[in-house]
């Protein structure tokens, strides 16, 4: 076998004695030569520029020279999101409460107010309106201070409750008659299901749009929020999404029966929208239920839960069985 080549690992002492004295004076050596070059106690300059890096300062546009205020007020007339992201030194001058509030206004006006029969919602003015509520200054608590000022009311947390405050502010915003085609943001579509975002998400489906028919990109995000909704058992944010046109299926009613605890409301808003559904729709053979009120995954659960003496086992029977029958009438007529 062949010898291996002896390597030296630094900061391993290892070598003999007389080795390690050597490499010891060494050192001193070194270090005496060194230090002899300057004063006693003086350390060697250090230069700093090498370390820095080079910063080149940017020359400002003349955009960016302007002041403030006439800044403002072109960006309130071009009403152009794109002019605060051109520069930070622009987004730091047109980030404001005053502005954002000037900006919405301006660019949610052409989107609001009764539709005459000569006119057409425009689909730039709709996509304009629709990014501006996807923003990150667009908040909950910001949107609510706009709907007082535009309504000229202030904000008065502390005067009424929670939910009479979200039915003012979903009445505020009914009043201004948002044209079909305004799509919510959608950060207002998928969990976590917060407070401020349920009744964010209430006043957006108060139009009771047929989203997925608008958008199919939000409404594949509305049915996964629908979903998140289930699991976290919020049952307000169910019946915000069923206002939106979801239609549950026998799928979503397995997640709410089997894997998230069969909560009785949930269950009931999915149940009832299924059945909105299918009277709503055109006769047969158009009329069919998403729903399968027979599906045998739902009726073991069920017969599992009362032998087992859980109340719920009988009340999903009883519910299926009534839903079944109700399908049934709706086929023959």
């Amino acid at each position: 076998m062949a010898s291996l080549t002896p390597i030296r690992i630094r900061g391993k002492r290892t070598g003999t004695k007389a080795e390690k004295g050597l490499i010891g004076k060494r050192r001193k050596v070194l270090k005496t030569s060194s230090s002899s070059t300057y004063p006693h106690g003086a350390e060697p300059p250090v230069d700093l520029s090498s370390r820095k890096r080079k910063r080149r300062e940017r020359q400002l546009s003349r955009i960016e020279e302007l002041p403030t205020e006439i800044l403002q007020d072109i960006f309130y007339l071009a009403g152009n999101l794109n002019l605060a992201l051109v520069s930070p030194s622009l987004q730091s001058q047109l980030s404001s409460t005053h502005v954002y509030l000037a900006h919405t206004s301006r660019t949610l006006r052409p989107v609001l107010g009764p539709l005459q029969e000569e006119d057409r919602a425009n689909v730039s003015e709709l996509s304009a309106a629709s990014r501006l509520m996807s923003c990150r200054f667009f908040t909950w608590s910001f949107f609510k201070q706009w709907l007082a000022q535009s309504h000229h009311k202030m904000e008065d947390q502390h005067a009424t409750s929670s939910s009479n405050a979200a039915e003012e502010y979903t009445a505020l915003w009914r009043s201004l008659e948002p044209r079909h085609g305004l799509l919510p943001p959608l950060k207002v579509l998928h969990g976590p299901w917060t407070s401020d975002k349920v009744e964010f998400l209430g006043v957006m489906a108060s139009s009771g749009e047929d989203l997925a028919a608008i958008n199919p990109v939000h409404g594949e995000t509305a049915y996964e929020g629908l979903g998140q909704a289930i699991s976290e058992q919020s049952e307000l944010a169910v019946r915000h999404m069923l206002r939106l046109q979801l239609n549950p299926d026998t799928e979503l009613l397995r997640q709410a029966v089997i894997k998230d605890g069969c909560n009785r409301e949930i269950v009931e808003a999915l149940v009832g929208r299924a059945m909105r559904q299918m009277q709503s729709s055109a006769g047969p053979p158009q009329r069919t239920c998403d729903i399968d009120f027979l599906d045998p995954v739902l009726w073991a659960w069920a017969e599992r839960a009362r032998g087992s003496g859980d109340e719920r086992g009988d009340w999903l029977s009883a519910l299926l069985k009534e839903k079944n029958g109700e399908v049934w009438q709706l086929d023959t007529q």
